[in-house]
């Protein structure tokens, strides 16, 4: 069973204030196919188009980038032996404690 969701209970005020600051008239949905394409130069084009840097009016303080949808990301590609030996780490927010996960485990992350 669904644990029910909670109310709003924030400031509703500064909320839709934020949503009025979007310029939704401007921003474009892109669609990536990730079939067969390589993890790293894939993830580059996604953070370009994010950032908005591949339009003409691109300045870095206005947040001017469009949304991305990723198709078969299931199928992407990773080059060299990532799949095998690549392991990640990162840091849990106490001093001198870190984590590592696992090895990617097949074609999907």
């Amino acid at each position: 069973m669904a644990a029910p969701t909670k109310a709003f209970s924030g400031n509703m005020k500064k909320a839709l204030a934020g949503l009025r600051r979007i310029n939704l008239e401007s921003l474009r949905w892109r669609v990536f196919d990730a079939k067969g394409q390589v993890l790293g130069r894939l993830a580059s084009q996604i953070a370009t188009v994010v950032q908005g840097k591949d339009k003409p009016t691109y300045t870095p303080y206005r947040e001017d980038g469009d949304m991305c949808i990723i198709l078969n990301a299931k199928d992407i590609s990773v080059t060299g032996r990532k799949l095998t030996d690549k392991f990640y780490r990162w840091h849990t927010g106490q001093v001198c404690w870190s984590s590592e996960g696992k090895k990617l485990e097949g074609p999907a992350c």
